[in-house]
């Protein structure tokens, strides 16, 4: 690891690991998106397509995971919390 190398948020990272990911990596990512419930705070929309576009690349997926619907209610969880706090 590049000690020097600036921390990159998760909803930014993800998307490349999305880009460079196999049948089985996408498992994982998924497990780690949908299973452990990670908080997404940004960029739902751009991780969905990186998801769906890498899924039609591989073919089939191993992966029993709704993660487009699981970033689509993130997104909308987001949005609520913003509207909620007077922000929107």
């Amino acid at each position: 690891m590049d000690e020097n190398k600036k921390p990159v948020p998760f909803h930014k990272s993800i998307v490349e690991a999305i880009k460079e990911a196999d049948e089985i990596d996408m498992a994982c990512l998924a497990n780690l998106i949908v299973y452990r419930r990670t908080a997404i705070p940004a960029d739902h929309d751009i991780i969905k397509a990186a998801w769906e576009k890498r899924v039609k690349l591989l073919g089939a997926v191993p992966v029993t995971y709704d993660v487009s619907g699981y970033l689509e209610a993130e997104k909308q969880r987001c949005e609520d919390g913003v509207r909620m706090l007077g922000h929107a």
